[in-house]
């Protein structure tokens, strides 16, 4: 899911891209690697005998959309434009501006916010700010050209926190107050679904944290976040106190607790209590669905000491887990001091299964040492039968979509987010760039640049390929990217 400016990350099939910016950007060519540029060349030979990739040569017939936000204080910054583009050529001058193809006719743009659902059928945009974090969203949906035609038969939606599309819907959460005991009103979201092919049908489905679940526990710290499943129909919630986490699955009207509530720290007899970290757990933790609705991973840190991936079976209600890092105590006090030089830290959003549901891909990353200042970042692959055993899971266990080196290098790229092709047998993300702006040259360690900025990449999903960098253009940072099916 990728991060937005409405303050709610965008869910698995949904994409959350920024406005307004400049449809001229060099880029490489990648039709052929006799073609290469020189600087991916380098990369290439840099590589050495012991890892003989070439870059990759896309031959699926797929697009992409990537956010770019501008970053030049004084120029350009606050400006937001998203793109329409063709993996297979880099020459971005061809990239498609939705705001001036699509939003301009309609009178707005992206400045607070656009969702896309998958299809490219409608957009969510967001035309007003809340003082309470909400918006207001407009509706459009798609025609020939990928033109817009305003949904005003919707109307408006008021005070929305969080929205995802899925197929023929959107769920969406607004905030309310529900009472707890002695008739205290505490903060709460409705979840509503929206039939986009039927005007006005608005479905209220739930109210979280639930009445029972105020009235039992208090101090819940749900700001309204949700993710659809890869089913399209089954939603998934993690409701986190300051000690403890739960993760939730509604289906066909019912609510489902997965586990136990998972803790931060645990006293003598088991209870949990604080670990010291403030905010350990969020709404928005790293968590996904299989595509047959019957699968749930999620990671967290838990006692303190281990960092986990969870696996849940909905059919069976079995859990497991596996530990992908663990300390003896205080984990993100310890963690640098105690991982191996494979091991990641923490584990970072987008967590998705492969499209057959075997795996499960996540940023794995870590700050430590060289790294404080820029985190080693790879896209990984994890078999799901691995997460259940109870062990520490080990090196061999993942498979790298990306092979970054660690330290103050250009060429090790900072993943920030990444989605798979309709195949799944490509991978586009956003990291930090490695190439000049004209193409000439491999970006020097000691430029600023490459520590904050970002540009779109693609890649092979099974990791036998070079990624080749698609944007690049120094006053505009990638926040964004959608890869979807070729109209």
């Amino acid at each position: 899911m990728m991060n937005g400016r409405m303050g709610f990350p965008a869910v698995v099939l949904t994409g959350f891209l920024w406005a307004c910016g400049n449809t001229s950007v060099s880029g490489l060519d990648l039709a052929t690697v006799d073609g290469l540029d020189a600087a991916v060349e380098e990369t290439f030979q840099d590589l050495g005998p012991d890892a003989p990739k070439a870059p990759v040569v896309v031959d699926e017939d797929f697009r992409f959309l990537y956010g770019y936000a501008g970053r030049i204080p004084g120029d350009n910054l606050g400006d937001f434009d998203f793109f329409y583009a063709d993996p297979t050529d880099a020459d971005t001058s061809n990239d498609m501006s939705l705001t001036e193809n699509s939003l301009s006719d309609l009178s707005l743009d992206c400045h607070l916010g656009c969702f896309l659902d998958r299809g490219m059928r409608w957009m969510a945009i967001a035309s007003e700010e809340g003082q309470d974090g909400t918006y207001t969203v407009k509706l459009a949906r798609f025609t020939t050209g990928l033109k817009l035609v305003s949904m005003d038969k919707f109307g408006a939606l008021e005070n929305v926190k969080h929205l995802a599309f899925a197929g023929d819907f959107l769920y969406f959460s607004q905030p309310q107050e529900c009472e707890a005991q002695g008739g205290i009103p505490v903060p709460c979201y409705i979840i509503k679904r929206l039939d986009l092919n039927k005007p006005g049908t608005v479905q209220s489905l739930l109210t979280m944290p639930t009445k029972d679940l105020i009235q039992k526990a208090q101090g819940y710290q749900y700001y309204g976040y949700f993710t659809v499943g890869e089913d399209l129909k089954t939603l998934l919630f993690l409701l986190p106190t300051n000690v403890s986490q739960s993760v939730w699955v509604w289906r066909d009207g019912k609510l489902i607790k997965v586990v136990d509530d998972l803790c931060a720290a645990r006293d003598l007899v088991g209870n949990c209590i604080g670990s010291g970290t403030s905010s350990l757990y969020h709404d928005n933790d790293p968590a996904a669905l299989s595509p047959d609705g019957k699968h749930v991973v999620f990671a967290l840190v838990e006692d303190n000491a281990d960092l986990r991936l969870y696996r849940h079976e909905i059919e069976t209600d079995q859990t497991g887990f596996s530990v992908l890092m663990g300390v003896p105590s205080d984990y993100y006090t310890n963690a640098c001091y105690n991982r191996a030089p494979w091991q990641y830290t923490s584990v970072g959003n987008p967590m998705r299964f492969t499209h057959d549901g075997s795996e499960v891909m996540f940023i794995g990353s870590h700050s430590c040492g060289d790294n404080k200042q820029k985190p080693w970042t790879n896209i990984v692959r994890l078999a799901l039968d691995r997460i259940g055993s109870g062990e520490k899971l080990t090196e061999a266990d993942f498979r790298k979509v990306t092979d970054n080196p660690e330290g103050h290098l250009a060429k090790a790229i900072a993943v920030s987010w990444f989605d798979l092709s309709p195949s799944g047998e490509y991978t586009v993300f956003a990291g930090t760039p490695t190439i000049e702006e004209d193409g000439s040259a491999l970006i020097k360690d000691t430029s600023a640049r490459h520590y904050k900025d970002a540009e779109i990449y693609v890649t092979r999903t099974d990791g036998t390929t070079l990624p080749v960098q698609l944007t690049n253009r120094l006053e505009w940072e990638a926040v964004s990217v959608l890869a979807i099916p070729t109209p």
